[in-house]
């Protein structure tokens, strides 16, 4: 059933009128440990709490319209931070899941990415259906929300990151939970995007402000057993144990429940962590703010700081030449202006614009594929993007959706015209859409000789490890 606020409210209104929490003044939170606080309780010194208990009660996170209402069967657009960003993280759930924007929001805003609420109030994300008290009925309208949001991520651009979150407290019947979980993880990891799961934080089943309220000098006295507050979860035992692909998890709750104590406290650190009987003050989301951001970095789940500058999935026809939009031809034995003969690295080939020797292969692959004629000339093909406007120097590369890294390793070479302290042939080589290298089904080899190379130059070197789309050079 969904959880209803009931607000001391009599206590509550003796304390005067409230003020917004300012997040500007707030402590500094830990991105690690069981403090709440860098420094914890002595880092927070004496005083009263923050947000003091009337705050408490209205400190809600600032989206506005965006955590809809039980009527409403649909979400407005909702989209924060950097919206003309390509990228986009995607927070999805019930209002456990809208307590955290102020969080996912400074994490989006700091690395230059969308985010997009999608969050409706009491409504379950796993598919079941409950009653809803306000309404009076059995909440169809989450059910009718729940597919119309999960048909709309279908449509809508695939985001970066998917982070879902939901009340644990539903139902009591674990199996059926997960069954319910695993209905809507289901189209939801179809979309190829990662996906994590917040794990649902401390419900302490009391009113929080009002119990601080009434023990300002003993908040302590507002702790909740830890069983009462958190209930078993078994999408995150799931998880735990590798039992749903594709599905991560993290959690703040080792600071919220800290230690192997037998209690959740209500205030930590001078902080009051609860607005009602089940949600986070907005304040203690902001000041966790820097531990989430750790943990989803730490899973891998935030990219590394890299930006997209140049991505071609290299789709066509088989045989097709590569999108001429994005790539130009380095064509014969030097590059324009022959500053250096043999590409400057002693290479034997002539490269040709021929799609003997650049092609696409029909299934999202560039192939550069060195030939032979009777003679024994080699010929093979060199590209490199036709634009210059990188933060780094154009390098020679391979490689192309950039959130892979393109790296390639030396390996045995193919049959060379000289000695083996001088050139070799060029390894037939296929740049994946995955940023994965390979050579005839084998990881991609290149391999050079030349004052181009960074390490002392000797046969078998692999030519650069590069990451990312400042990759401009394939060849």
């Amino acid at each position: 059933m969904v959880l209803a606020l009931v607000a001391g409210t009599g206590t509550l209104n003796s304390l005067g009128p409230a003020t917004p929490v300012p997040s500007s003044g707030l402590p500094v939170g830990a991105v690690t440990g069981t403090s709440l606080l860098v420094g914890g309780a002595k880092a927070a010194g004496n005083g009263p709490v923050v947000p003091d208990p009337i705050q408490a009660r209205n400190d809600y996170p600032p989206d506005g319209d965006c955590e809809v209402a039980p009527a409403e069967v649909s979400s407005p657009p909702c989209l924060f931070g950097d919206t003309s960003s390509s990228h986009r993280i995607v927070l999805l759930g019930d209002s456990h899941a809208g307590q955290w924007f102020s969080a996912l929001l400074g994490i989006a805003a700091t690395r230059h990415t969308a985010l997009e609420e999608l969050v409706k109030q009491g409504c379950p994300l796993p598919q079941l259906t409950v009653l809803n008290p306000e309404l009076g009925h059995t909440y169809t309208e989450c059910d009718s929300w729940r597919a119309a949001t999960l048909a709309r991520l279908r449509r809508e651009p695939r985001p970066d990151l998917i982070v879902v979150a939901s009340l644990n407290r539903y139902t009591a019947d674990q199996t059926l939970l997960l069954k319910a979980w695993n209905e809507t993880l289901a189209p939801l990891r179809a979309l190829g995007v990662p996906i994590v799961y917040l794990k649902d934080t401390p419900v302490p089943g009391i009113d929080v402000p009002a119990c601080v309220s009434d023990h300002p000098q003993a908040p302590g006295l507002c702790a909740v057993p830890r069983s009462q507050a958190l209930w078993p979860d078994p999408l995150s035992a799931a998880i735990s144990a590798g039992r749903e692909p594709g599905v991560q998890q993290v959690s703040v709750n080792d600071v919220l429940c800290p230690g192997t104590g037998s209690s959740c406290p209500a205030v930590l650190d001078r902080v009051l962590l609860y607005r009602d009987t089940a949600h986070l003050t907005n304040a203690a989301v902001v000041i966790l703010s820097g531990r989430l951001e750790h943990l989803l970095a730490g899973e891998g789940l935030l990219g590394d700081g890299w930006s997209t500058l140049l991505q071609d999935d290299f789709t066509g026809p088989a045989g097709s030449r590569p999108n001429p939009a994005l790539w130009l031809y380095d064509t014969g034995t030097c590059y324009q202006g022959c500053p250096a003969p043999h590409w400057g690295t002693g290479e034997v080939e002539t490269m040709t614009d021929s799609t003997a020797n650049v092609r696409l292969d029909g299934h999202g692959d560039l192939e550069l594929v060195p030939t032979r004629d009777p003679a024994g000339a080699w010929s093979s093909g060199r590209i490199e993007s036709r634009s210059s406007a990188f933060a780094a120097p154009r390098a020679e590369c391979c490689g192309s959706r950039p959130r892979s890294p393109c790296r390639m390793s030396p390996g045995p070479p193919p049959p060379a015209t000289g000695p083996r302290s001088g050139p070799w042939a060029p390894g037939c080589v296929r740049a994946s859409a995955a940023g994965r290298e390979s050579a005839n089904s084998t990881p991609w080899r290149t391999w050079t000789a030349g004052p181009r190379c960074s390490a002392p130059c000797t046969a078998g070197s692999p030519r650069r490890s590069l990451r990312r789309a400042d990759r401009a050079r394939l060849g």
